[in-house]
C-alpha cells in the first residue's frame, strides 16, 4: 500500500526537478512540507471497494554541496505519515534516507550515482512493516538544449520485520523472515514541447526474487512503460499527468481454479495534479490518481482511485 501514496511524492517531484544544468546553482540546502487530505474508495485494493478517508503529512530536506566542478555531493531526507479513519491497519510512517553523487563526464554527459535506506513502519500491522536498501547509478545525456536521454541499472533488498517466509510445502517458517531481492534497468527520454510543456517517456524492465518459497509467489518479471507531461498553463497555475503500464508475469504462481496455467497480470495507473501557487513558495494542489489491475486470475482484479486536496510548502 505504501507505493501507492508515494506516487504522490513522485508527482511533485517530477513537476518541481531542477535540470540537470541548474544543480551546481541550487541552494545548498532546500525543505518541502505537505499536509494534505484525502478520500481512497478501495483501501484493500480488491473486489471489496470499501472506501476511507485518510490524512497524510511529508517533509522533504535536500542538501547538495559542490566538492569540485565536476563532484555535486548529494543528501536527503523525506518521510511520509499517512492515517486512515477507519482502515487502520493501512496507518504508516515511512522515512528514506538518501545519498548520492554526480560527476561530469563530459559536457553534456553526467554519471549518477544512489543510494538510499527506507524504514515503512506499519504500527497496526506489523507484519508488512519493512526497510529497504537501495542502490542505483546511471548515466545522464544532454541531447540537446531541449532533449535529455537517461539510463542506469540498480538493486534493491527489502526486509521483513514480522512475517515469515513460506516454506515450499506452504508451512510457515518458525524463525526465517521474508525477504525480496529486485533488480532492474531503467531508461527515459525528457524533452520540452511547444515552449512550455516538459515530456518524458520511460521503460524499466524489474525482476523481483524473493525468499518466499510457496509456489514462488512473489517471484516474477515486470515491464513498466509510461509517459508523462508537466505544463505551466497561466503564472499561477501548473499542471501534471502521467500514466503507467506494468506487465507482469509470475514464475511459478498458479491460479486458483486453473493449476495449469500461471497468473499473468496487467496494471495500469493514471495520475493527474493540478496546482495553484498560493505565494512564492505556497501552493494549494489537487491530485487524483487512479489504478486498475487486469489480471487471468479473478480474485486479483481491482480498481482504484484516490482524491486528495492540499497545502505545500517550500523554502
Amino acid at each position: 500500500m505504501t507505493k501507492r501514496f508515494f506516487a504522490h511524492a513522485l508527482v511533485l517531484l517530477a513537476l518541481c526537478a531542477p535540470s540537470a544544468e541548474a544543480l551546481a546553482q541550487e541552494k545548498p540546502v532546500s525543505i518541502r512540507l505537505s499536509g494534505i487530505s484525502g478520500f481512497d474508495n478501495n483501501v484493500n485494493l480488491d473486489s471489496t471497494r470499501k472506501g476511507d478517508f485518510f490524512f497524510q503529512e511529508t517533509v522533504s530536506v535536500g542538501y547538495r554541496k559542490l566538492l569540485t566542478p565536476a563532484h555535486n555531493f548529494r543528501l536527503s531526507y523525506d518521510a511520509a505519515n499517512l492515517n486512515y479513519s477507519d482502515f487502520t491497519d493501512q496507518n504508516f510512517l515511512a522515512q528514506t534516507f538518501g545519498t548520492g553523487l554526480d560527476v561530469l563526464l563530459t559536457e553534456k554527459t553526467i554519471l549518477e550515482t544512489q543510494y538510499s535506506y527506507t524504514y515503512a513502519w506499519y504500527p497496526s500491522n506489523r507484519s508488512v512493516t519493512y526497510d529497504e536498501h537501495f542502490v542505483r547509478a546511471g548515466l545522464r545525456y544532454k541531447w540537446s538544449r531541449d532533449v535529455q536521454l537517461k539510463a542506469g541499472v540498480g538493486a534493491a533488498q527489502q526486509e521483513f520485520d514480522d512475517r515469515k517466509l513460506r516454506q515450499a510445502e506452504g508451512l510457515l517458517s518458525e524463525d526465517a523472515e521474508r525477504k525480496d531481492k529486485r533488480g532492474f534497468a531503467d531508461a527515459e527520454i525528457g524533452m520540452k514541447l511547444f515552449g512550455k510543456s516538459y515530456w518524458r517517456l520511460g521503460y524499466a524492465y524489474v525482476r523481483n526474487d524473493s525468499n518466499d518459497a510457496f509456489h514462488d509467489y512473489y517471484d516474477y518479471d515486470a515491464h513498466r512503460f509510461s509517459v508523462s507531461a508537466s505544463l505551466q498553463v497561466i503564472p499561477k497555475v501548473a499542471t501534471f499527468v502521467k500514466v503507467t503500464y506494468e506487465d507482469r508475469g509470475y514464475d511459478s504462481r498458479p491460479l486458483l481454479l486453473d493449476d495449469g496455467t500461471l497468473e499473468s497480470d496487467g496494471i495500469y495507473t493514471t495520475s493527474l495534479a493540478c496546482f495553484y501557487n498560493l505565494r512564492k513558495d505556497l501552493a494549494l494542489g489537487a491530485i487524483l490518481s487512479y489504478r486498475q489491475k487486469e489480471s487471468n486470475e479473478p480474485t486479483q482484479r481491482y480498481s482504484g482511485s484516490l482524491y486528495t486536496l492540499g497545502l505545500y510548502y517550500s523554502f
